[in-house]
């Protein structure tokens, strides 16, 4: 394995977080700004 390959496998973790958040499909490749996968997840609150 190679630091690509953990980028790569890194890309598909942050992109799946960011569909789970927005519940769109997310195409790759995938760039944010995010420095932790988490928070692209904001899961909804309803009151």
């Amino acid at each position: 394995m190679t630091g690509e390959d953990g980028r790569a496998v890194l890309e598909v973790i942050f992109a799946a977080y960011e569909s789970a958040g927005t519940g769109k499909k997310v195409m790759l490749p995938f760039e944010t700004d995010a420095d932790k996968p988490y928070k692209l997840w904001k899961p909804v609150v309803t009151e």
